[in-house]
């Protein structure tokens, strides 16, 4: 059964994207024009795509008109997008609040014809705690296409309205609905300008329609008449998991050689706070060391070379923004010779995290009912070493006899603006010996590590799914407080997002991209500039790998696992 326009109206009027976005195709179907819509929380998307580059301030008048003439509940704002066909990222984004710009003209009506369902994309994410009113990268997920049935539209009661004598309240909404349609219908034909008459079709948020024509609705399928005979159905339970969030090298400041500290070290953070929220451990590489230790152990008065040192209570910065564990295995903890490591150490742990990285050290943390270990690796003497695998190994399995998930940091690579590219050999930077990051990986991975979390080029670099496990070569800078440059990619960077099983396997996740501002303190990147280049990435680096990675920074291993009754208990290997 094909759903009528009056339910198609009326589930527009309750904000749902999908009726929405059939209203607006009805309209712009005939100018070439195909439009998509989702929602998330209060903020409306819409996009558009053309061969032709689409005007955004016509574009915009357009769009207004009609959700002024429809006022769909609880959307209390937009964001509109213009892309040419076939291209991957928008041209312009344009986002505003609906109640406060619309104008305020309403065109007459004209007759239309009945309203096909378009089959499109919904995506699933919600905001969280209604923090953000707006859709942002973080909020951008995965979901398959489903479609409009008549039966399907979210009809909600509204409330009652007195009825007119002698006249049916079926009536009345049949009349107000139709109107506002056609009204939209004639502003599109009448006053959108001609110059949008070319325009042809635009493309879904997280995948490619399957169709650019609209598609009627299915028909409804029957209903199956219960039989006392039929035995219940097995109920499989649910597939336990854990969620961690991972980031780059963080810097917030130093006071050696000469003051570079944040008048307020609490704002360092506080504008990505909101995007570290809601995993079970949150992870971040810490470059830099917490003492008060006067005596250096680098001679920083030669040319690239660098010593960090920071108040030991900035420890709680970190703690404050819900950071669980920090590594301190990379080429700075040693800055300040032995006494400034054991400072560090001592004061991530006092202000409540686990800190990671001391030669032949496993930290146990336990969440969601699920242990992990977590082993930091770098490539110096005196620390676990990246290059000697045999012993790195000897760790991982070590790990696997007390935790169900082993999680391996190691700082290692190339560094540099140009220093993307991961590849299968040594790694070498000013003749210092930085390791195979991706012989180590996989060798670890092979041992029993379930997420490999690589950090030290101070940019993004591709990712990998090596026997199921999810490898991380690079997570960029993240924190930089007048320590970091941020020019070019040494400013694009990321939370990670990896959503594990209790056996360590892959079972989705996310890239979150992030900006560093000249200051470099990081805020989210609305543009997805670190998405599309760890996509590219991992496209020529690693053509082969299994995991997809979506355009809006969704990740996926090949084929969904569907959980069984035989799935291994926690701490059993597949």
């Amino acid at each position: 059964m094909q759903a009528t326009l009056e339910q198609i109206w009326h589930a527009a009027r309750q904000g749902e994207p999908t009726a929405i976005a059939t209203l607006i195709n009805r309209s712009l179907h005939p100018k070439g024009i195909h439009v998509l819509a989702r929602r998330q929380g209060s903020c409306l998307q819409i996009m558009l795509e053309a061969t032709k580059s689409l005007p955004p301030d016509r574009c915009l008048q357009y769009i207004l008109k009609g959700l002024r003439k429809l006022d769909p509940d609880g959307i209390l704002n937009v964001r509109l997008h213009g892309r040419l066909l076939g291209d991957e990222w928008p041209e312009w984004t344009e986002t505003l609040e609906l109640k406060t710009t619309l104008p305020s003209s309403a065109p007459p009506a004209v007759q239309s014809t009945a309203t096909p369902v378009l089959k499109i994309p919904v995506d699933a994410a919600i905001v969280a705690n209604g923090i953000e009113k707006t859709v942002t990268p973080a909020m951008i997920g995965t979901s398959p296409a489903i479609q409009l049935p008549a039966t399907a539209l979210p009809i909600v009661p509204e409330p009652a309205t007195p009825v007119l004598k002698r006249t049916h309240p079926g009536l009345l909404l049949l009349g107000l609905g139709t109107s506002l349609i056609l009204a939209w219908v004639w502003y599109v034909q009448n006053v959108l300008p001609e110059g949008l008459s070319d325009l042809p079709n635009w493309a879904s948020f997280a995948s490619n329609p399957s169709s650019n024509t609209p598609s009627p609705a299915p028909e409804a399928a029957p209903t199956a008449t219960p039989d006392s005979s039929t035995p219940a159905p097995v109920t499989v339970p649910e597939r336990q998991t854990i969620r961690l969030k991972a980031v780059g090298d963080m810097v917030p400041g130093t006071s050696y050689p000469v003051r570079r500290k944040p008048q307020d070290p609490n704002s360092l953070l506080a504008k990505i706070k909101p995007y570290l929220q809601g995993a079970d451990i949150l992870f971040g590489n810490y470059e830099s060391t917490l003492t008060n230790h006067p005596y250096p152990f680098k001679n920083t008065s030669k040319g690239m070379v660098f010593a960090f040192r920071s108040p030991p209570e900035y420890a709680k910065i970190f703690q404050a923004v819900g950071f669980n564990v920090l590594n301190i295995a990379n080429n700075h903890s040693y800055d300040f010779n032995e006494k400034g490591f054991r400072d560090t150490m001592r004061s991530i742990e006092q202000a409540g995290m686990k800190a990671v990285g001391d030669k032949d050290q496993i930290v146990y943390i336990t969440a969601n009912g699920i242990t992990t270990a977590w082993i930091g690796f770098a490539t110096y003497h005196g620390q676990n070493r990246v290059q000697d695998i045999k012993a790195g190994q000897a760790l991982v399995k070590k790990a696997n006899q007390n935790a169900d998930v082993v999680v391996i940091s190691f700082h290692a690579g190339a560094e540099g603006a140009d220093a993307v590219r991961t590849r299968n050999k040594v790694e070498y930077f000013y003749g210092e010996d930085r390791g195979n990051i991706v012989q180590f990986s996989r060798a670890m991975v092979d041992a029993g590590a379930d997420l490999i979390l690589g950090h030290g080029p101070h940019v993004p670099r591709a990712l990998e799914l090596y026997n199921g496990r999810l490898i991380a070569y690079s997570l960029g800078n993240f924190l930089g407080y007048k320590s970091f440059s941020t020019v070019g990619n040494l400013g694009k960077s990321l939370i990670l997002e990896a959503e594990l099983d209790a056996t360590g396997q892959f079972v989705g996740g996310k890239v979150i991209p992030v900006k560093l501002d000249d200051s470099g303190i990081p805020q989210l990147d609305n543009n997805f500039a670190t998405v599309k280049l760890i996509r590219n990435l991992t496209q020529s680096d690693f053509p082969q790998t299994p995991l997809t990675i979506g355009r809006f920074g969704e990740l996926s291993p090949p084929e969904p696992i569907s959980p069984s009754p035989s799935s291994p208990s926690p701490g059993e290997k597949p």
